[in-house]
């Protein structure tokens, strides 16, 4: 009985760690990937003519690729805890933000003319709201994960996840 439980244990412990190892083999898809997904997407929910999709999707990808390249030059390089930072760094940090929003709104207009020559103002809209939504989704993933990480040092600081397991203790 006692060597079945020692097998059913290890059996347990090996099928735990592979499936461990699966899941960091996935690869995390690429942007370029994640950009064709979206225009197929919304390709899609837009319904439009197979002479349309082309124009669409060169001038889509265009257009994530300039937001990129924008929110990029402006992203945080380097960045301190606000509490570490110097009035002037705090400050310079909200003129670039500034700039940056200055710089996106003027590729939305930029490629808001583009869109209008395929899209009608309406599947603009769609376009625009299937990109809020994908933000949204995202800011709350790191927010969840944010506070994940956070409950875990709450319990490590009560000594709840110290090294030792009950095992070692006892002897």
């Amino acid at each position: 009985m006692k060597h079945l439980a020692t097998l059913a244990t290890i059996c347990l412990l090996l099928t735990c760690s592979f499936s461990a190892r699966a899941d960091e083999n996935k690869q995390r898809p690429s942007q370029e990937q994640i950009v064709e997904y979206q225009c197929k997407e919304l390709v899609s929910v837009l319904k439009l003519d197979e002479s349309k999709v082309k124009e669409f999707t060169d001038t889509y990808k265009s257009y994530r690729d300039e937001l990129k390249a924008t929110r990029d030059k402006y992203g945080k390089t380097g960045r301190k805890k606000r509490s570490e930072m110097t009035d002037d760094e705090i400050e310079q940090e909200i003129l670039n933000r500034f700039a940056m929003s200055k710089q996106i709104i003027s590729v939305r207009e930029k490629y808001y003319k583009k869109f209008r020559k395929t899209l009608t103002p309406r599947q603009i809209q769609r376009v625009y709201e299937r990109e809020k939504k994908g933000y949204d989704k995202m800011r709350n993933e790191m927010n969840k994960r944010k506070s994940g990480k956070e409950k875990q040092k709450q319990y490590y600081k009560k000594g709840n996840g110290n090294s030792k397991s009950k095992c070692e203790s006892k002897d």
